[in-house]
């Protein structure tokens, strides 16, 4: 009976001459087991380097998300309510009124207007934002972090569509909006993450447009828990054409990135 269980001897291999014949018996029979099959022991061992490869990929790509999100989310957006309207508003009065809102903390007003942009032959249809000087609540960042405002006559394009229109810093492009035609010199690039939204000054803009002191757009921090009611109250406004949440999608994208962290200590 013990014959008739016992496993097939393997077959010895030129490699298992190289097999230590001195030393602790735990190496000895390990070496003697990978050299008996090296092709097998090869394939395991290229298996494991090929796992610990993806597993080091996987959390170096999560680590780029993180820091590509929370740069987006903690420097560029860091408004947790935006609410854009038909027509222009006087801004002192979007300002207060958004103010008087039930758990609003910080306001801004900027002007959002479609664009084309027209470079070198090429053309591309974009979203134009006019910032304040003194922005704080929408940001043009670069990927080092440094905050890049518009600055008259000039505008802050993402470098992916900078790429796109062969243009640098310093060199004129065509700007359409609203019928309004005019050139303008690239003053900076930006490295968002999320969408291709192009900066310009809000003052130089309000001219260009005849806006005089309107802008159609505003953003608005708010107290924990208060975003969705906010939300509401400008969403109830005449003329207002969408309000967005953006605190919820923070909420969001925070715990997709803990999920993320979860999968990978997982791996």
């Amino acid at each position: 009976p013990v014959e008739a269980i016992r496993a097939e001897r393997p077959q010895r291999t030129g490699l298992f001459r190289l097999a230590p014949r001195a030393g602790p018996l735990s190496l000895r029979l390990g070496m003697r087991a990978l050299l008996v099959h090296p092709g097998r022991s090869c394939g395991t061992a290229i298996s494991v380097a090929a796992a610990l490869l993806v597993i080091v990929i996987t959390a170096a790509m999560g680590d780029s998300m993180q820091v590509g999100l929370r740069t987006e989310l903690e420097l560029t957006q860091r408004f947790d309510v935006r609410a854009d309207f038909l027509a222009p508003r006087p801004i002192t009065e979007l300002l207060s009124e958004t103010k008087a809102l039930n758990g609003v903390d910080e306001v801004e007003a900027i002007i959002t207007v479609p664009a084309k942009l027209t470079a070198n032959g090429a053309s591309k249809d974009v979203l134009l934002e006019g910032l304040p000087a003194d922005s704080a609540l929408d940001r043009p960042v670069t990927s080092e972090g440094r905050v890049v405002l518009p600055q008259p006559g000039a505008l802050v394009l993402p470098r992916q569509l900078a790429v796109a229109l062969k243009v640098g810093a310093g060199d004129a492009l065509t700007l359409d909006a609203l019928g309004t035609r005019t050139t303008l010199r690239v003053g900076a690039l930006s490295d968002p993450l999320m969408g291709q939204s192009v900066a310009m000054d809000r003052a130089e803009l309000q001219k260009l447009l005849g806006f005089g002191d309107g802008a159609n757009t505003v953003l608005a921090t708010t107290a924990s828990g208060k975003a969705r009611a906010v939300r509401a109250a400008l969403a109830s406004w005449p003329g207002a054409a969408r309000v967005q949440d953006a605190a919820s999608f923070k909420s969001q994208i925070n715990q997709m990135l803990g999920l993320m962290d979860f999968f990978i200590s997982v791996m």
